[in-house]
């Protein structure tokens, strides 16, 4: 697993930069100042495919929003970058402790709901949200919150943020003026994965997954495939078409979904443990193209 204590290693050393460039905790509520750009992390971001939290809060707000129902639909999410793997020492959500100090987060019903790892930031309330509450304590004090059956994995938070969830060039946060709007927090077992499903089963990506899965299993499926694979699909190993993108944070279901994009899924009825994703990469010593691996995912997405 040493691709994988590479992604953790790097994970790291992106969440320590974020932590140094908070304020230190006090009594009263902390005002978070905004991360927008570290050249000297750039080659971490591009090696491990991903971007910083797509927003920090300057401070809490008790300002009214619309109310969800009254709200249009929200644009499609941006095609955001992959998230990053979760440092191996980070508590869950159920058990929140001192590793979501320097995280933006928010408690409803008791659960914990992490910054979304992607650019996640919308001028409307996300259609078939709706007021869930005001949130008590910490940094979001006094914001409205907004939920969704459907969703149980996403929650909303009405507050400021000085990004629209773009990037420019070299993936850089493009700032914005300081302006209200509603960001969305995640579960712990949604942030940062990757999952396809195929005919009613999930399977979740290898590079960001492992502690989502059995550990010995894992194992065998790493000493066998490896985490990413070069050329042409092992044999056996068929086209099952392209994956409908059904949007990033959100558990894939049906025949054929991923919430990563529109991916060619490649399965083999012999070893329906796996599944791989077409995909291209780049290097130094250019571009290659292939193939990650996807292990069956045994847990029922309860949020």
């Amino acid at each position: 697993m040493k691709e994988v204590r590479l992604a953790e290693l790097l994970g790291e050393v992106r969440e320590n930069l974020v932590r140094e460039a908070l304020p230190p905790k006090r009594k009263k509520r902390i005002l978070w100042k905004p991360l927008l750009a570290m050249a000297a992390c750039l080659a971490l971001v591009l090696a491990v495919g991903s971007v910083l939290p797509a927003f920090l809060p300057k401070g809490a707000t008790k300002a009214e929003p619309p109310m969800a129902a009254d709200a249009p639909a929200a644009a499609a999410p941006m095609e955001d970058v992959p998230a990053e793997a979760p440092m191996e020492d980070e508590p869950t959500a159920e058990e929140p402790g001192e590793g979501y100090a320097m995280m933006p987060h928010v408690t409803v019903d008791g659960k914990v709901y992490l910054t979304s790892s992607h650019l996640s930031s919308y001028d409307d309330c996300p259609e078939g949200f709706a007021f869930g509450g005001v949130l008590e304590g910490g940094d979001f004090d006094g914001c409205s919150y907004y939920t969704s059956e459907e969703h149980p994995q996403l929650v909303y938070v009405y507050s400021e943020t000085n990004n629209r969830g773009e990037v420019d060039s070299i993936g850089c946060v493009i700032p914005t003026e300081w302006h209200m709007a509603y960001l969305r927090f995640v579960s712990e077992e949604m942030r940062g994965k990757d999952f396809v499903c195929v005919d009613g089963q999930l399977y979740t990506s290898m590079w960001n997954g492992w502690n989502a899965v059995d550990a010995e299993f894992y194992d065998r499926i790493e000493t066998t495939y490896g985490i990413r694979m070069e050329g042409d699909a092992p044999e056996g190993f068929v086209s099952r078409g392209c994956a409908e993108f059904v949007g990033w944070d959100i558990w894939p279901t049906g025949s054929l979904s991923s919430n990563t994009g529109e991916e060619e899924i490649y399965v083999n009825p012999a070893k329906p443990e796996i599944v791989l994703v077409a995909t291209t990469w780049q290097n130094v010593s250019g571009v290659h193209s292939g193939f990650d691996v996807y292990l069956r995912y045994e847990k029922e997405p309860t949020g």
